[in-house]
């Protein structure tokens, strides 16, 4: 195996744990990813995908399913929280947020919850209490105290609406050391949902949904450096999708794919123990 082999499979590695337990609803991007608890059984008007499509008029809304699950933070969503991490080891500088449900302000912010603190714990160790202002509609930027790989975000405190008890967060900017969102750098990721009968869709920052993963047993998805190309894949082998094409490309049926990456526009993927390649 070559040496940009075995970096590719060290990356995949490391999030390995995460693939193989994977809950909650996840956004993968190349080099990003974003995870919350949320459990996306029950309806919700309002997913996680909508914490990043650089719209006010969306929100990502806390919901759960306290009825089917247990869990640690209460109705409110205090001690639940957001992840958000990069595959490459690439470092996160800073976030913005925009708090609160900003659409048609300030009626509805004020009619819903708005996030009054997050613990920020980070990957270097750190670990703050950021503070937001209730009288807001714009971003509100806060820096971390270390650059880190990974960053996540728990619901400490909120201020209750005056109508509904919706805990709203409308938007999320991540930017790494060099000032890039690395959000709003790529236009397409994977957004993955569902406790039962999981669904893994390509999805674009506008919300919509391009392709949905036909083949079962999926436990993970990378996306090409430029978001062009997606790779499902799992215990009844890969699926791959060009966004740009509109076409799917099934791999390896029936045989276990344990590790994928992309390296350019060849996937490179470890098929029943050993290494394959695909072009596209």
């Amino acid at each position: 195996m070559n040496k940009k082999l075995w970096f590719f499979m060290l990356i995949v590695l490391a999030f390995s744990s995460l693939a193989l337990a994977i809950e909650g609803t996840v956004m993968i991007f190349p080099d990003l990813v974003i995870s919350t608890p949320e459990r996306y059984d029950t309806q919700n008007d309002f997913p996680l995908p909508q914490l990043a499509d650089r719209d006010l008029v969306t929100t990502w809304t806390f919901k759960w399913d306290f009825d089917s699950y247990p869990c640690d933070w209460d109705q409110d969503g205090i001690g639940s929280w957001i992840k958000v991490e990069t595959l490459s080891g690439l470092e996160i500088r800073s976030l913005e947020i925009v708090n609160g449900y900003a659409k048609m302000w300030p009626i509805r912010y004020e009619q819903n919850n708005a996030v009054m603190s997050l613990i920020v714990e980070e990957s270097s160790g750190n670990k703050q209490v950021v503070y937001f202002d209730d009288d807001c509609q714009e971003f509100q930027d806060f820096k971390l105290k270390k650059p880190s790989t990974w960053v996540k975000l728990t619901i400490d405190d909120v201020r209750y609406g005056n109508r509904y008890n919706d805990t709203c967060i409308g938007e999320m900017a991540v930017y790494d050391v060099n000032g890039n969102d690395l959000v709003t750098k790529w236009p397409y990721y994977v957004f993955t949902h569902r406790e039962r009968e999981r669904l893994w869709e390509v999805r674009d920052l506008s919300l919509t949904t391009h392709y949905t993963a036909e083949i079962s047993g999926i436990n993970w998805a990378v996306v090409s450096g430029n978001a062009e190309l997606v790779a499902f894949y799992g215990d009844q082998g890969a699926e791959v999708y060009d966004v740009k094409k509109a076409v799917a490309k099934k791999l390896w049926s029936g045989k276990k794919v344990t590790e994928a990456k992309f390296d350019g526009r060849k996937l490179v993927a470890l098929v029943d123990g050993t290494e394959q390649t695909e072009s596209f």
